[in-house]
């Protein structure tokens, strides 16, 4: 089954989206649940993240715009200053 998960579910280097096929998804949630021990916590950080409510597969939190991080804790590339997150290319005109 080993090689079948590397065929079917590497591609995205590993990245399983909710529209993958099933034996993906259940793959990467038992190895997961295996490696930490049981489910982890959403724990939506709650200046970057819309609510404390977070996705059941994954347990991706739901992040204000320009924040990343499965519980919404640090800017996206080219951003700065969590947790408002400004972007670093914004170019200003005198």
């Amino acid at each position: 089954m080993s090689q079948d998960f590397l065929d079917s579910c590497s591609k995205d280097d590993f990245f399983i989206k909710t529209s993958d096929p099933k034996f993906c998804k259940d793959s990467v949630f038992s190895l997961t649940t295996s490696f930490n021990n049981g489910s982890l916590p959403c724990d939506c950080n709650p200046k970057g993240s819309v609510d404390n409510n977070c996705e059941t597969f994954g347990g991706q939190c739901r992040c204000r715009q320009n924040v990343i991080g499965r519980t919404c804790n640090r800017c996206k590339t080219g951003y700065y200053g969590f947790p408002e997150c400004k972007s670093k290319w914004k170019v200003l005109y005198l």
